[in-house]
């Protein structure tokens, strides 16, 4: 009977539903007439160009019709009404097919005589095709219709002022119940697709509004505790997520292969857990992707099965292979409405990873202030007839347009533009790559792009020397779009991947995998119509999360993707399919200058409260939109909404608060620093005593080092009920800095609602080596013999921290001396005291004073020591000598090093051969000495005697001690623009030289550390010219040796033990060998030497009559020299 009574239910909401029908009205009002190369078009306000090649061009109106819960559209039926005719002079233009930026090949004007010379009214049907797409869970029909009949021969025109939509709806085929999410995101989603967003009110009754977390991680094994800072950030900003691995996911999923078990494990994620954001952790080698099919009839016939595109793992809804042909994505097994955000962080070794969880984390935690107002748009030359201009396309992300039949609001007007325009003759890679180096907050690029190019830069134009200046430290990390094809093709090693696996430059890049695609001599195409879209997610949605932008992009340009009549041209498609994020889908871009939010909130609630609300604004007390608040308790998500224009979000807490005690308030928006606020829930009708504020008793009411003080504790009871017999412990988490010594306060009797400050409750001291701004958690409990009430607050430690700002490095020759500068700063919380500076000096450099004492620095202050330095005669030229200083007050210390250069060191082959440096080569045959061709003496370096298409190399790689110039000679005899030396410094060209160029010098500056010197002679396929040959002779190296008294190296299997000390220290060394032991305190002075016996092998210092401090331990002998520094205590 009740499996009758079911089926009943089910028949009768079957009947309901097909009888069903939504029903939308349409109004057009103030038609504009253009012109466009002699032809008319027609506009309206929201209404799209489009017709199929060749036809005349209408204005469409895209349909986004939502569905009751449990239908999908059936049929559509457009009436059009209250006609009015357009006067226009020129017969409406046909339309021209999308072109691909990279082949914008010749093509003939397209239009079809047929329909221009017809009576009949065109069209002849004014609706396109009819679909059912889902967006999480939410049913929507898209179609198009256009307002506009025309009659070709005649060349009139006329418009329904009024136009009626009616969909008649049918039961759902598929039950999509388990994707309903009602969170606050989602439904602001689903209502700004919707033409009727009164509709959504169906569904608020069937879905969830509490997602359990936001972010799912995918990765490999291996790469796994690579994200675990990555983890730890988001989780501290209220962005919870977890990490699954592949081989989990395989083994735990069922699918065709593995990317369908990737996606169905997502499903499983959005529909148990609520996810909003999927994060693909690395390269296709470790994270699959799917190829979709796309076909484009342009001027000719474009088709692809294998479009990369991770939509795939973002669109949830069907297979997209319905007919098992593996042709995935096409027309009617698609999905055009991602349910989440997705990106992918395209590494494929640990190196790279850590450079872009690096970028991702310390573009947000430390950002450079003052860029983020600046915006460089790109734009190169893309067609000549009609003109097309890629600036055309950049200057409608700025403001609002409703160009192209949709609005858009994009970057802020007032906001500075950098533009590098081709037509303005300010395009060039060169400016673009100045730009920024000088500091921008975002790059939007049009233009032609290759796998391995764009914005006319190649893969070895992206180094980090060559945007040493976007590192996150002197300029932020930018983020680069762009509409060129294939720049982000992440199944190949394309250019866009070295701009994110780089350590400098992009912290994201946003790029087509395969063509991007425009339409010649206008500014729609679809690749700026996505881009439009994605700026009005940024600046208008102001959603806070990249990956998520780029979903909403997706959303709004879906209606627009299915083209009117039986007929797709597919370039829409296309770049839908195809652009992807290669970076971080939670970053959130600085998109103006970040603020600290104003928040008003409770910080107190009752148990069982139904709502609370939250009040965002910014320093200027403007209400700030789209912030996400959400409130935890013990692990887990008990409250969440999004603040709306006027600053106000209204948490729900399902069921009543249930929580009892403290929990967390997290809330994060655009451009704002994220908050967490501790929110304490309390019972009704019941005392509940906690710490409400506190003062350090001493002078400047701040804790610092090697102190002792007290505080003065102010308790409120926030329950409704007095609270009597009230005792207070206080309790920290950093006992090794902080030793309370009177943890225990008789408080006695507190009020309802009212305070009691305790004067003197607290004593504690403060150890002398604690590290400066060291933050300790107090726990405050308290209780009246009954009932306890926990509560905390954080304190900063203040303590110094030195640094020590050291001269540029010098370039000296013996006999010669200098007068250079140190700075000591003090960039501590606390004053400094009898402060010692020394240097240890090697025997061939003297100083006219190596130890200083600095009474004071307080904090923030900074003082300069200067000091000559002379370099001996006897000096050995080619050498750096190193000097170890150090700044040191008490337990606090800092050391550096600094390097004096004397003279430098020379190849200049004159020994016949290659055996004066460690030499290498590659190449066959490979270079030699030549004779009688040198710069300078008899002999020189000459490249091999290649043949075409194959190349010779010389190289070095040498340690350089400082940062100094290095210099060579060269010569060239060889084919003009085509045969050619080039030289390499780790890697990356810095010059080229062909044809007839006789012996020149040459120099570059080399920057401290291991560098890979390449001199490189390749020949291209054809012909040969001169000598074809090249000749490189006088190199004159920097510095590759250190010559010091004291050298800490560590492979010496030297140890030193206990460190830190009190009484006696042991040296042990393992080489069987006598080694001479000396300790110098940091002013340099000698306080204790022994002598360590290949008998023994270890020694005993007693150290119980030093004073308390830091030490240098020198052990020494013929084959080695180390210094290693101890503390004593």
């Amino acid at each position: 009977m009740k499996k009758l009574s079911l089926l009943l239910l089910v028949l009768m909401l079957s009947l309901f539903v097909s009888a069903q029908i939504v029903e939308q009205t349409y109004h057009f009002e103030n038609p504009v007439v253009t012109e466009i190369q002699s032809y008319n078009q027609v506009q309206f306000e929201n209404c799209m160009q489009t017709a199929v090649t060749g036809n005349p061009t209408l204005p469409y109106k895209s349909v986004s019709l939502l569905l009751p819960f449990g239908s999908e559209a059936e049929s559509v039926e457009v009436i059009l009404s209250d006609f009015e005719e357009i006067n226009v002079k020129s017969q409406l233009y046909p339309y021209q097919a999308s072109l691909p930026y990279s082949k914008p090949e010749r093509k003939s004007f397209a239009k079809n005589e047929d329909v221009y010379s017809s009576k009949n009214v065109y069209p002849s049907k004014c609706h396109g095709e009819l679909s059912t797409h889902y967006l999480n869970g939410h049913a929507f029909a898209f179609t198009s219709f256009s307002p506009v009949q025309y009659e070709p021969s005649s060349g009139k025109v006329r418009y329904a002022k009024t136009a009626t939509v009616r969909i008649e709806l049918a039961s759902a085929k598929k039950d999509n119940s388990s994707m309903i999410w009602n969170t606050p995101y989602i439904n602001s989603k689903v209502a700004s697709l919707a033409d009727n967003p009164e509709m959504i009110e169906s569904y608020k009754t069937r879905g969830r509004n509490i997602a359990a977390y936001d972010m799912l991680i995918i990765t490999g094994d291996e790469y796994v505790e690579g994200f675990a800072e990555y983890c730890e950030y988001y989780n501290s900003i209220g962005v919870r997520n977890r990490i699954a691995t592949l081989n989990d996911i395989y083994a735990s999923s069922e699918g065709i292969d593995n990317q369908e078990k990737i996606r169905n494990y997502i499903i499983k994620e959005y529909s148990d857990n609520g996810i909003i954001m999927v994060l693909l952790g690395g390269d296709v080698n470790i994270v699959p992707y799917r190829g979709l099919y796309c076909h484009v009839q342009s001027s000719s016939v474009y088709e692809d099965n294998g479009i990369p595109a991770d939509l795939y793992f973002s669109a949830l809804d069907g297979t997209w292979n319905d007919n098992g042909n593996n042709r995935w994505g096409e027309i009617g097994e698609d999905d055009l409405l991602p349910e989440i955000g997705i990106a992918r962080m395209s590494f494929n070794n640990a190196t790279k990873q850590a450079n872009i969880i690096n970028k991702t984390l310390k573009y947000q935690r430390e950002p450079v202030l003052g860029e983020f107002r600046d915006v460089t748009l790109a734009g190169e030359w893309l067609y000549d007839n009609p003109e097309t201009w890629g600036s055309d396309y950049m200057e409608l992300l700025i403001g609002e347009h409703n160009d192209n039949g949709y609005t858009t609001i994009g970057i802020p007007e007032d906001y500075n533009f950098t533009r590098h325009y081709a037509e303005d003759g300010t395009w060039g890679p060169t400016q673009l790559k100045n730009t920024i180096n000088n500091g921008t907050q975002y790059v939007h690029h049009v233009g032609h792009a290759n796998t391995n190019t764009v914005a006319e830069w190649y893969n070895s134009d992206i180094t980090d020397a060559n945007f040493s200046g976007a590192n996150g430290i002197d300029h932020n990390y930018t983020f680069f779009h762009s509409h060129g094809c294939v720049c982000g093709s992440f199944d190949d090693d394309c250019i866009m991947e070295r701009m994110i696996t780089i350590q400098n430059f992009a912290v994201a890049a946003i790029g087509n995998s395969r063509y991007g695609w425009f339409n010649e001599g206008q500014t729609e195409g679809p690749a700026p119509h996505l881009h439009r879209e994605m700026t009005d997610a940024q600046y208008h949605e102001r959603i806070p999360f990249l990956g998520m932008h780029l979903s909403e992009s997706k959303c709004q340009t879906a209606p627009f993707v299915n083209a009117p009549g039986q007929w797709e041209e597919g370039a829409l498609r296309w770049n839908f399919y195809d652009i992807n994020i290669l970076g971080d889908v939670a970053i959130r871009p600085w998109l103006d200058e970040p603020f600290d939010a104003n928040i008003e909130y409770d910080a107190q609630l009752f148990i069982g409260c139904q709502s609370t609300e939250i009040v965002v604004k910014d320093e200027n007390g403007n209400p700030q939109k789209g912030f996400y608040c959400s409130y935890v308790f013990d692990d887990e998500r008990i409250g969440f909404a999004i603040t709306d224009e006027n600053g106000v979000a209204e948490v729900n807490f399902e069921g009543g608060l249930a929580a009892t005690g403290d929990m967390k308030l997290y809330i994060t928006g655009l451009n704002a620093f994220p908050v967490v606020l501790d929110v304490t829930a309390v019972p009704n009708n019941s005392a509940y005593v906690v710490y409400e504020e506190y003062t350090v008793n001493d002078a400047n009411g701040i804790i610092e080092y090697n102190e002792s003080s007290s505080f003065d504790v102010v308790l409120k009871n926030i329950g409704s009920v007095n609270a009597s017999n009230v005792t207070a412990t206080l309790t920290c988490d950093k006992t090794n800095y902080i030793n309370i010594t009177s943890p225990n306060y008789n408080v006695g009797n507190v009020s309802a609602n009212s305070d009691i400050t305790l004067e003197d409750a607290f004593a504690f001291t403060v150890c002398d080596s604690v590290p400066n701004n060291s933050n300790v958690r107090f726990f405050v409990s308290c209780t009246d013999g009954t009932d306890i009430w926990e509560s905390k607050f954080n304190v900063n430690i203040f303590a110094p921290e030195f640094e020590i700002m050291k001269p540029n490095g010098l370039e000296l020759n013996p006999g010669d001396s200098e007068t250079v500068e140190f700075t000591i700063i003090n960039k501590g919380g606390s004053s400094a005291s009898n402060i010692n500076f020394s240097i240890l000096l090697p025997e061939e450099i003297s100083m006219n004073q190596s130890q200083f004492n600095i009474p004071s620095l307080d904090a923030g202050e900074e003082t300069d020591i200067e000091v000559t330095l002379t370099v001996s005669e006897n000096a050995a030229l080619g050498y750096a000598y190193e000097m170890p200083f150090t700044v040191s007050s008490g337990r606090y210390s800092v050391n550096g090093s600094y390097a004096i250069i004397v003279g430098n060191v020379t190849e200049d082959f004159e020994s016949g051969d290659f055996s004066k440096f460690n030499w290498e080569f590659d190449g066959n045959p490979n270079w030699e000495i030549a004779t009688g061709e040198a710069y300078e003496g008899q002999y020189c370096a000459k490249s091999g005697a290649i043949g075409d298409q194959t190349s010779t190399t010389l190289k070095i790689t040498i340690d350089v001690k400082a940062q100094s110039e290095f210099s060579f000679y060269k010569k060239v005899s060889s084919e003009s623009g085509y045969d050619f030396l080039k030289f390499y410094i780790d890697g990356q060209e810095k010059d080229k030289w062909s044809g007839e160029d006789n012996w020149s010098e040459e120099s570059f500056i080399l920057t401290e550390g291991l560098r890979t010197l390449e001199w490189t002679y390749s020949k291209d396929v054809y012909a040969e010219d001169g000598q074809d040959c090249a000749w490189v002779d006088n190199i004159k190296f920097p510095p590759t040796a250190v010559i010091v008294d004291v050298e800490t190296v560590e492979e010496k299997d030297i140890t030193i033990y206990p460190n830190p000390a009190k009484d006696f220290v042991k040296v042990s060394t393992s080489d069987g060998q006598h080694a001479t032991v000396k300790i110098y305190n940091t002013l340099g002075m000698l306080v204790g030497t022994r002598l360590a016996t290949s008998a023994t092998n270890e020694i005993e210092i007693n150290v119980s009559e030093y004073n308390p401090g830091i030490y240098f331990i020198n052990i020494s002998n013929e084959e080695y020299n180390v210094t290693k520094k101890i503390v004593v205590e």
